[in-house]
């Protein structure tokens, strides 16, 4: 390097999002939200206490009177029904 020169470095931002990422991003949790207040009452009362209120399906079993293997059952379908849907605004 030649003296009045300098060396510039340039150091990766690995933490701010992007805006147009963050758009997605909001985008994806609108379409996910609408689709679970499309689900069965029961389904999205088990989504809801399990991702939201953070129960375990045990305790959610004896919040609404029900095994805690019909929990997981019903906790299975709605994420398969959310996951199908996801799928397929992705493919679209």
């Amino acid at each position: 390097m030649n003296a009045g020169e300098r060396s510039a470095s340039v150091i990766e931002d690995k933490v701010t999002v992007l805006p147009e990422e963050q758009v997605i991003k909001e985008e994806n949790h609108h379409l996910l939200a609408s689709q679970i207040a499309q689900l069965k009452h029961n389904e999205r009362l088990v989504i809801t206490l399990f991702y939201y209120e953070g129960l375990t399906l045990t305790e959610i079993g004896h919040v609404l009177g029900l095994s805690t293997s019909r929990i997981s059952q019903i906790h299975s379908k709605a994420l398969f029904k959310l996951r199908k849907y996801l799928k397929s605004k992705m493919e679209s």
